[in-house]
């Protein structure tokens, strides 16, 4: 008689959160409030990982855990917090 093994089943990956809020700082040398950016996930992948755009497709960034860094034609912006949304 033979045993029933049970089958070792990975776990799914988990889905990237859909939407996020991106804080950026005012221009340089300039006072004032803090640019919210929010961005949603798109199927460009940058590096293996998921790249998010705001709703125009103008502003498009690459989110690992709470930092967000913008890509743009010329490179990479600067280190940005990111925080999901439902």
């Amino acid at each position: 008689m033979t045993s029933a093994v049970p089958r070792s089943r990975s776990l799914p990956t988990p889905l990237p959160h859909r939407r996020y809020a991106v804080t950026a700082p005012p221009s340089t040398g300039g006072h004032g409030p803090v640019e919210v950016i929010v961005v949603h996930w798109t199927p460009d992948l940058v590096d293996g990982r998921a790249l998010y755009a705001d709703p125009t497709g103008q502003r498009r960034f690459l989110i690992v855990d709470d930092c967000a860094q913008e890509i743009t034609t010329t490179g990479r912006g600067p280190v940005l917090q990111a925080a999901a949304l439902p």
